[in-house]
């Protein structure tokens, strides 16, 4: 939200990832109080997780706006600076999606109101 605030970030990016957090924090929630179920992270949680991390240290790093490379006014070590927190921003946002579809598609059957 902070790199939103400085302009750093686009507003659909913690959009999409504070979405995500409250579907899936959700189905943990009914998880355990449907029999104490725990929901495992599965692979596309722990790649959101790790890119997620050096994407945001990335972006604090860069001075530059997201996707600032595709201006054509960067140059040397400030285009990689950018070209990198720009990349692995959004292989971010990709696992997030992916991860939040992989709770979903596995957690509909928690959904279920039948009497058990």
């Amino acid at each position: 939200m902070m790199l939103v605030e400085l302009n750093k970030l686009p507003a659909w990016i913690p959009i999409i990832v504070i979405t995500r957090e409250f579907v899936v924090s959700g189905y943990r929630l009914i998880a355990v109080e449907n029999g104490g179920k725990v929901i495992a992270a599965s692979i596309w949680g722990k790649l959101k997780t790790v890119t997620q991390m050096i994407a945001i240290i990335l972006a604090f790093c860069d001075v530059n706006k997201f996707g600032e490379i595709f201006s054509g006014k960067l140059t040397g070590g400030a285009f990689v600076l950018n070209l990198l927190a720009t990349s692995i921003m959004l292989i971010s946002v990709i696992a997030t999606i992916f991860s939040g579809w992989d709770y979903l598609k596995d957690g509909k059957e928690l959904l279920n109101t039948k009497d058990k």
